[in-house]
């Protein structure tokens, strides 16, 4: 969507910021969220609004060396736990990962 690599940094740090994104970790609906911050900077709600629609395209799949760490472990009965900051919007429909741990617990089904 960015011609240039700086402006799409610059719309990550200033617009669809960390802080922005947090507030959604912690329960606020993407819609919500969208539309707030859209009315707050107009010319860049079409952006605004594909960070949402778009959001699976910013996954890039599994560290390498993680999965097979992850399979001998297992392998072993080791208990394996998983701790995420994943939106609870967007965990439902998130890609599926490669391995399942047992247990996940999600930051923002706490709302933290």
């Amino acid at each position: 969507m960015f011609d240039d690599e700086a402006e799409m940094e610059r719309f990550l740090r200033e617009i669809c910021s960390n802080a922005w994104n947090l507030q959604m970790d912690r329960g606020m609906p993407f819609e919500e969220g969208v539309a707030t911050l859209s009315q707050k900077h107009p010319d860049m709600a079409p952006y605004i609004e594909a960070f949402w629609i778009r959001w699976e395209e910013k996954i890039e799949g599994p560290i390498d060396g993680t999965v097979e760490i992850l399979r001998r472990l297992q392998a072993r009965g080791v208990p394996l736990y998983a701790l995420s900051n994943w939106s609870a919007q967007t965990w439902p429909i998130r890609p599926r990962p490669v391995y399942v741990s047992r247990t996940v617990q999600r930051a923002g089904h706490f709302r933290l």
